[in-house]
Protein backbone atom coordinates (compact mmCIF):
# COMPACT_ATOMS: atom_id res chain seq x y z
CA UNK A 1 0.00 0.00 0.00
CA UNK A 2 2.76 2.48 0.96
CA UNK A 3 4.49 1.74 -2.49
CA UNK A 4 1.47 2.24 -4.18
CA UNK A 5 1.22 5.97 -2.39
CA UNK A 6 4.82 6.82 -3.32
CA UNK A 7 4.22 5.43 -6.99
CA UNK A 8 1.32 8.20 -7.15
CA UNK A 9 3.33 10.72 -5.68
CA UNK A 10 6.30 10.65 -7.73
CA UNK A 11 4.08 10.63 -11.29
CA UNK A 12 2.46 13.56 -9.59
CA UNK A 13 6.08 15.35 -8.95
CA UNK A 14 6.78 14.88 -12.63
CA UNK A 15 3.79 16.51 -13.88
CA UNK A 16 4.07 19.40 -11.82
CA UNK A 17 7.54 19.50 -12.84
CA UNK A 18 6.08 19.56 -16.19
CA UNK A 19 3.99 21.84 -16.35
CA UNK A 20 5.76 24.38 -14.54
CA UNK A 21 8.21 24.04 -16.96
CA UNK A 22 6.06 24.68 -20.21
CA UNK A 23 6.41 28.44 -20.34
CA UNK A 24 10.09 28.52 -19.65
CA UNK A 25 10.29 25.76 -22.92
CA UNK A 26 7.48 28.38 -24.97
CA UNK A 27 9.88 31.26 -23.64
CA UNK A 28 12.43 29.54 -25.65
CA UNK A 29 11.05 28.03 -28.97
CA UNK A 30 9.23 31.47 -29.32
CA UNK A 31 10.93 34.32 -32.27
CA UNK A 32 10.06 37.78 -33.60
CA UNK A 33 10.67 36.87 -37.55
CA UNK A 34 12.93 39.91 -38.75
CA UNK A 35 12.08 41.68 -42.02
CA UNK A 36 15.23 40.53 -43.36
CA UNK A 37 14.08 36.71 -43.52
CA UNK A 38 10.84 37.64 -45.34
CA UNK A 39 12.63 37.06 -48.98
CA UNK A 40 13.36 33.40 -47.42
CA UNK A 41 8.88 32.64 -47.33
CA UNK A 42 7.92 31.43 -50.85
CA UNK A 43 4.86 30.80 -52.88
CA UNK A 44 4.42 27.42 -54.55
CA UNK A 45 2.94 28.08 -58.00
CA UNK A 46 3.30 25.13 -60.14
CA UNK A 47 4.59 21.61 -60.02
CA UNK A 48 5.66 19.16 -63.18
CA UNK A 49 6.81 15.48 -63.67
CA UNK A 50 9.10 13.88 -66.43
CA UNK A 51 7.64 11.29 -68.87
CA UNK A 52 9.19 8.24 -67.12
CA UNK A 53 8.68 10.11 -63.36
CA UNK A 54 12.37 10.32 -62.87
CA UNK A 55 12.51 14.01 -62.79
CA UNK A 56 10.02 16.32 -60.94
CA UNK A 57 9.79 20.00 -60.44
CA UNK A 58 8.66 22.68 -58.25
CA UNK A 59 8.22 26.10 -59.07
CA UNK A 60 8.44 28.94 -55.86
CA UNK A 61 7.67 32.69 -56.10
CA UNK A 62 10.11 34.51 -53.49
CA UNK A 63 9.29 38.31 -52.82
CA UNK A 64 12.55 38.89 -54.94
CA UNK A 65 12.84 36.21 -57.62
CA UNK A 66 10.84 33.10 -58.93
CA UNK A 67 12.97 29.86 -58.91
CA UNK A 68 12.12 26.27 -60.31
CA UNK A 69 13.87 23.35 -58.29
CA UNK A 70 14.46 20.05 -60.17
CA UNK A 71 14.63 17.04 -57.79
CA UNK A 72 15.66 13.79 -58.87
CA UNK A 73 13.03 11.36 -57.41
CA UNK A 74 15.38 8.43 -56.99
CA UNK A 75 18.75 9.85 -56.27
CA UNK A 76 17.14 13.09 -54.47
CA UNK A 77 19.87 15.51 -57.03
CA UNK A 78 18.36 18.62 -56.97
CA UNK A 79 18.90 21.85 -59.17
CA UNK A 80 17.72 25.28 -59.12
CA UNK A 81 17.11 27.31 -61.79
CA UNK A 82 16.65 31.07 -60.81
CA UNK A 83 14.79 33.97 -62.68
CA UNK A 84 11.89 31.98 -64.20
CA UNK A 85 8.65 30.51 -63.16
CA UNK A 86 8.20 27.31 -65.17
CA UNK A 87 10.02 25.31 -67.85
CA UNK A 88 8.93 22.08 -69.99
CA UNK A 89 10.88 18.45 -69.95
CA UNK A 90 11.46 17.16 -73.29
CA UNK A 91 11.09 13.25 -73.17
CA UNK A 92 13.10 11.95 -70.17
CA UNK A 93 16.76 13.62 -69.67
CA UNK A 94 15.98 16.99 -71.08
CA UNK A 95 14.48 19.94 -69.41
CA UNK A 96 13.71 23.56 -71.23
CA UNK A 97 13.38 27.03 -70.18
CA UNK A 98 13.71 30.34 -71.86
CA UNK A 99 15.08 33.63 -70.26
CA UNK A 100 15.74 37.09 -71.37
CA UNK A 101 15.26 35.62 -74.78
CA UNK A 102 17.50 32.61 -74.56
CA UNK A 103 16.70 29.07 -74.71
CA UNK A 104 18.37 27.54 -72.50
CA UNK A 105 18.44 23.34 -73.38
CA UNK A 106 20.08 21.19 -69.85
CA UNK A 107 20.52 17.39 -70.46
CA UNK A 108 19.88 16.01 -67.22
CA UNK A 109 21.83 12.95 -67.76
CA UNK A 110 25.27 15.14 -68.20
CA UNK A 111 24.44 18.71 -66.92
CA UNK A 112 25.19 20.13 -70.32
CA UNK A 113 23.12 23.04 -71.19
CA UNK A 114 22.89 24.72 -74.31
CA UNK A 115 21.61 28.40 -74.84
CA UNK A 116 19.81 29.38 -77.89
CA UNK A 117 19.88 33.52 -78.29
CA UNK A 118 16.89 35.51 -79.72
CA UNK A 119 13.97 33.05 -78.86
CA UNK A 120 10.47 35.01 -78.43
CA UNK A 121 9.40 31.30 -78.00
CA UNK A 122 9.29 27.85 -77.89
CA UNK A 123 6.92 24.95 -78.51
CA UNK A 124 7.51 21.31 -77.80
CA UNK A 125 5.69 18.50 -80.35
CA UNK A 126 2.74 16.55 -78.63
CA UNK A 127 5.33 13.40 -79.02
CA UNK A 128 7.92 15.40 -77.50
CA UNK A 129 10.40 14.39 -80.09
CA UNK A 130 10.35 17.91 -82.19
CA UNK A 131 11.11 21.70 -80.12
CA UNK A 132 10.32 24.54 -82.06
CA UNK A 133 11.76 27.86 -81.20
CA UNK A 134 9.88 31.07 -83.00
CA UNK A 135 13.43 33.51 -83.19
CA UNK A 136 14.73 36.64 -84.27
CA UNK A 137 16.71 37.08 -87.17
CA UNK A 138 17.97 39.98 -89.18
CA UNK A 139 15.21 41.97 -88.74
CA UNK A 140 12.54 39.58 -89.24
CA UNK A 141 11.38 35.90 -87.65
CA UNK A 142 12.32 32.36 -88.34
CA UNK A 143 10.93 28.81 -87.19
CA UNK A 144 13.29 26.61 -86.54
CA UNK A 145 13.02 22.73 -85.70
CA UNK A 146 15.14 21.12 -83.68
CA UNK A 147 16.03 17.48 -82.10
CA UNK A 148 15.80 16.69 -78.28
CA UNK A 149 19.32 18.03 -77.88
CA UNK A 150 18.37 21.76 -79.56
CA UNK A 151 20.30 20.68 -83.06
CA UNK A 152 18.87 22.37 -86.04
CA UNK A 153 16.50 20.08 -87.98
CA UNK A 154 15.22 22.59 -90.77
CA UNK A 155 15.19 26.04 -90.63
CA UNK A 156 12.23 28.76 -92.44
CA UNK A 157 13.19 31.88 -92.67
CA UNK A 158 11.35 35.12 -93.05
CA UNK A 159 7.80 33.58 -91.44
CA UNK A 160 5.42 35.82 -90.01
CA UNK A 161 1.67 34.40 -88.71
CA UNK A 162 1.85 31.00 -87.50
CA UNK A 163 -0.28 28.69 -85.65
CA UNK A 164 -0.27 24.91 -84.23
CA UNK A 165 -3.17 22.64 -83.16
CA UNK A 166 -4.48 21.90 -79.87
CA UNK A 167 -2.55 18.89 -79.83
CA UNK A 168 0.49 20.45 -80.87
CA UNK A 169 0.62 17.67 -83.83
CA UNK A 170 0.70 20.07 -86.91
CA UNK A 171 1.29 23.88 -87.55
CA UNK A 172 0.69 26.08 -90.09
CA UNK A 173 2.92 29.22 -90.92
CA UNK A 174 2.68 32.05 -93.90
CA UNK A 175 6.47 32.44 -95.14
CA UNK A 176 7.52 36.18 -97.32
CA UNK A 177 9.88 35.57 -99.87
CA UNK A 178 10.44 39.08 -101.66
CA UNK A 179 6.65 40.62 -101.64
CA UNK A 180 5.06 37.12 -102.06
CA UNK A 181 3.18 35.25 -99.42
CA UNK A 182 3.39 31.83 -99.10
CA UNK A 183 1.01 29.59 -96.75
CA UNK A 184 2.33 26.16 -95.66
CA UNK A 185 1.83 23.36 -93.35
CA UNK A 186 3.85 20.87 -91.29
CA UNK A 187 2.84 17.66 -89.52
CA UNK A 188 5.16 17.62 -86.60
CA UNK A 189 4.84 13.56 -86.45
CA UNK A 190 6.98 11.13 -87.63
CA UNK A 191 8.40 11.69 -90.43
CA UNK A 192 8.06 15.69 -90.58
CA UNK A 193 5.73 16.56 -93.52
CA UNK A 194 6.01 19.46 -94.96
CA UNK A 195 3.28 20.87 -97.67
CA UNK A 196 2.43 24.02 -99.86
CA UNK A 197 -0.93 25.31 -99.11
CA UNK A 198 -1.57 28.65 -101.25
CA UNK A 199 0.20 31.32 -102.79
CA UNK A 200 -0.41 35.07 -103.54
CA UNK A 201 1.82 38.24 -104.37
CA UNK A 202 0.34 40.44 -101.19
CA UNK A 203 -1.69 40.13 -98.06
CA UNK A 204 -1.98 37.88 -95.41
CA UNK A 205 -3.18 35.00 -93.44
CA UNK A 206 -4.13 35.05 -89.75
CA UNK A 207 -6.64 34.43 -87.27
CA UNK A 208 -6.49 30.48 -87.63
CA UNK A 209 -8.88 28.50 -85.34
CA UNK A 210 -8.25 24.07 -85.58
CA UNK A 211 -10.76 21.32 -85.44
CA UNK A 212 -9.65 17.79 -85.88
CA UNK A 213 -10.26 17.68 -89.68
CA UNK A 214 -8.65 21.20 -90.26
CA UNK A 215 -8.27 24.75 -90.20
CA UNK A 216 -9.92 27.95 -90.71
CA UNK A 217 -7.66 30.76 -91.84
CA UNK A 218 -8.96 34.35 -92.53
CA UNK A 219 -7.42 35.45 -96.01
CA UNK A 220 -6.68 39.29 -96.80
CA UNK A 221 -5.86 40.33 -100.10
CA UNK A 222 -3.57 43.49 -101.16
CA UNK A 223 -6.81 45.44 -100.92
CA UNK A 224 -7.49 44.49 -97.05
CA UNK A 225 -10.65 42.57 -98.41
CA UNK A 226 -10.79 39.86 -96.66
CA UNK A 227 -12.29 36.38 -96.90
CA UNK A 228 -12.56 32.91 -95.33
CA UNK A 229 -10.87 29.82 -96.33
CA UNK A 230 -10.52 26.59 -94.73
CA UNK A 231 -7.62 24.11 -95.19
CA UNK A 232 -8.97 20.15 -94.84
CA UNK A 233 -5.65 17.83 -93.85
CA UNK A 234 -6.99 15.04 -95.27
CA UNK A 235 -7.32 16.28 -99.13
CA UNK A 236 -5.01 19.00 -98.44
CA UNK A 237 -7.50 21.10 -100.33
CA UNK A 238 -7.64 25.05 -99.28
CA UNK A 239 -11.72 26.28 -100.05
CA UNK A 240 -11.79 29.99 -99.89
CA UNK A 241 -15.34 31.70 -99.68
CA UNK A 242 -16.19 34.06 -102.57
CA UNK A 243 -15.99 37.44 -101.69
CA UNK A 244 -18.63 38.44 -104.22
CA UNK A 245 -21.40 36.85 -101.70
CA UNK A 246 -20.40 39.21 -99.04
CA UNK A 247 -20.12 42.22 -99.02
CA UNK A 248 -19.83 43.76 -95.22
CA UNK A 249 -16.68 43.76 -93.63
CA UNK A 250 -15.30 40.65 -91.64
CA UNK A 251 -14.44 40.68 -88.27
CA UNK A 252 -10.63 40.51 -88.22
CA UNK A 253 -10.71 39.51 -84.40
CA UNK A 254 -10.39 35.42 -84.04
CA UNK A 255 -12.73 35.22 -81.26
CA UNK A 256 -15.10 35.57 -83.77
CA UNK A 257 -14.46 32.33 -86.13
CA UNK A 258 -16.39 28.66 -85.35
CA UNK A 259 -17.00 25.88 -87.31
CA UNK A 260 -19.22 22.83 -87.29
CA UNK A 261 -18.26 19.64 -85.94
CA UNK A 262 -18.33 18.51 -89.90
CA UNK A 263 -16.36 21.63 -90.55
CA UNK A 264 -19.34 22.26 -93.19
CA UNK A 265 -20.72 24.97 -91.62
CA UNK A 266 -17.76 28.04 -90.59
CA UNK A 267 -19.66 31.19 -88.63
CA UNK A 268 -18.35 34.52 -88.51
CA UNK A 269 -19.06 38.19 -87.66
CA UNK A 270 -19.42 41.03 -90.62
CA UNK A 271 -20.89 44.18 -90.40
CA UNK A 272 -21.63 47.03 -93.09
CA UNK A 273 -19.17 49.54 -93.98
CA UNK A 274 -18.52 52.84 -93.34
CA UNK A 275 -18.80 54.10 -96.30
CA UNK A 276 -17.70 58.42 -96.91
CA UNK A 277 -17.88 58.75 -93.17
CA UNK A 278 -16.97 62.41 -92.09
CA UNK A 279 -15.73 63.59 -88.73
CA UNK A 280 -15.08 67.25 -88.02
CA UNK A 281 -12.11 66.71 -85.04
CA UNK A 282 -12.17 70.74 -85.07
CA UNK A 283 -15.37 71.15 -82.90
CA UNK A 284 -14.51 72.93 -79.90
CA UNK A 285 -17.36 72.35 -76.69
CA UNK A 286 -17.92 74.72 -74.72
CA UNK A 287 -19.94 75.24 -71.77
CA UNK A 288 -23.31 73.45 -73.05
CA UNK A 289 -26.04 71.34 -71.31
CA UNK A 290 -24.65 68.42 -73.41
CA UNK A 291 -20.85 68.86 -72.52
CA UNK A 292 -20.32 65.36 -70.68
CA UNK A 293 -22.70 63.73 -72.72
CA UNK A 294 -20.90 64.57 -76.43
CA UNK A 295 -17.75 62.65 -75.90
CA UNK A 296 -19.85 59.12 -74.88
CA UNK A 297 -22.00 59.99 -78.13
CA UNK A 298 -19.54 60.71 -80.31
CA UNK A 299 -17.36 57.16 -78.71
CA UNK A 300 -20.16 55.04 -79.51
CA UNK A 301 -20.64 56.60 -82.87
CA UNK A 302 -17.25 55.20 -83.74
CA UNK A 303 -17.56 51.88 -83.35
CA UNK A 304 -19.81 51.85 -86.72
CA UNK A 305 -22.72 49.44 -87.33
CA UNK A 306 -23.92 46.42 -85.38
CA UNK A 307 -21.91 42.92 -86.36
CA UNK A 308 -24.14 39.92 -87.70
CA UNK A 309 -23.38 36.23 -87.26
CA UNK A 310 -23.30 34.87 -91.10
CA UNK A 311 -22.74 31.33 -92.14
CA UNK A 312 -20.86 30.44 -95.27
CA UNK A 313 -21.30 26.22 -96.72
CA UNK A 314 -18.29 26.00 -97.88
CA UNK A 315 -19.37 22.45 -99.71
CA UNK A 316 -21.88 24.70 -101.59
CA UNK A 317 -20.06 27.96 -101.50
CA UNK A 318 -23.60 29.86 -99.94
Amino acid sequence: MKTTILKHLIVMIHLLFLFNMKPVFAQLTQRTVKESEYDKWGKVIGSQISEKGTWSTISISYATTDTVFLINNLSKQQISIAGIREGSFMKENSFLWLKNNNLSVLNLKTLENIEIPDVKKYVVSMDKNILISIEKHNNAQRIVLRDIKGNSIKTIENTRNYSFDNETNRMVYEKIVDTSVFLEYIDLSRPLSFNAVAHKEAGSYTNFKWNDNGVVILSQNENALSSICYFDLKSKNLDCMNTDLIEDEIDQTSNTLYLSANAEFIYFNAKKKLVNRTTNDSVEIWYGSDQLIYPIRKMRDERGYTPYTWVWNRVDNM
